[in-house]
């Protein structure tokens, strides 16, 4: 009859530990590597679907205002040319990906703000626009990213609460004088906001016909260009070049004057034109103007 000696069980009992021990190691080894691609997995589904998601946003950007209608299931085709839409939706994406597109109303209250009281006006000038995009996580959950924005037709509205920025503003010129020696300072031009809501001066675009540079432009008392910053670009510059201003906001019902625009040389007897571009990208333009010579 053969007996095991206690030194051999002790051998034998560690090694059916060690044996167990390295399982568990391993199981919570492979466990982690699972878990970890499952989660890359998951990433990159999410980043597929906002893809999606801003391509659908984007796809209504492109299109024509007119050619938005209200829908909360819309889809998007490309016909090669143009991004179309249809109602026809959710549309189905590769990876398993859903797609859904909407356009929804706007309303504003009686001074012409965003709102979502019922009791709002629906703006024929705006749309809400969004982009949805779903699927289902390895897990089985259901997943979804929505993007939205507000598109407007600033540039032809049809309401009465809606319009350019543009056009909620006058130029006065008639005021218009150079000042202090050597009359290289242009002042007095003055602007109105109208309008009900801000609006923001984002360029300014002079021209000229005397040999001289412009250095330095102000509105009230903020600079929001100069030849060393703010604004660009940068050095002095000629007779029509465009100047991306400091953007400076201008309160509904207010008057700003541009107090000082700034010259290399002696302007006066000089015709001039002044163009200014708003963060909505319309653009109001003076009539030639010679300025008076001031103080």
């Amino acid at each position: 009859m053969k007996i095991f000696s206690k030194k051999q069980g002790f051998v034998f009992i560690d090694a059916l530990l060690s044996l167990g021990l390295a399982s568990i190691f391993f199981s919570g080894l492979i466990g982690y590597f699972l878990t970890a691609n499952q989660t890359s997995a998951e990433g990159f589904k999410r980043q597929e679907a906002l893809w999606a998601g801003q391509e659908g946003l984007d796809a209504l950007q492109s299109m024509a205002f007119g050619d938005l209608s209200l829908t909360t299931t819309g889809a998007l085709t490309f016909d090669g040319t143009e991004w179309l839409l249809s109602s026809s939706g959710p549309q189905s994406l590769p990876s398993g990906l859903s797609r859904s597109v909407r356009v929804k109303e706007v309303k504003r209250d009686e001074d012409c703000l965003v709102t979502t009281d019922p009791s709002g006006t629906v703006d024929p000038d705006s749309y809400y626009l969004e982009s949805e995009t779903t699927w289902t996580s390895l897990q089985g959950h259901p997943q979804a990213v929505m993007l939205q924005t507000l598109r407007t037709r600033w540039n032809a509205p049809e309401g009465s609460c809606f319009g350019s920025e543009a056009a909620r503003v006058d130029i006065d010129i008639s005021g218009a004088a150079w000042h202090l020696h050597g009359k290289k300072q242009l002042r007095n031009i003055i602007i109105h906001n109208n309008g009900s809501s801000s609006v923001t001066v984002a360029k300014v675009q002079l021209w000229w016909d005397y040999t001289s540079s412009v250095t330095q432009v102000f509105l009230d008392l903020s600079k929001i260009w100069s030849s060393g910053g703010p604004g660009s670009p940068l050095g002095e510059q000629f007779s029509g070049t465009l100047l991306d201003v400091q953007d400076t906001s201008i309160v509904s019902g207010s008057t700003v004057e541009i107090s000082k625009i700034q010259f290399t040389n002696d302007m006066v007897g000089s015709t001039l034109t002044l163009l200014i571009e708003f963060a909505d990208g319309s653009q109001i333009i003076s009539e030639n103007f010679c300025p008076i010579v001031g103080p």
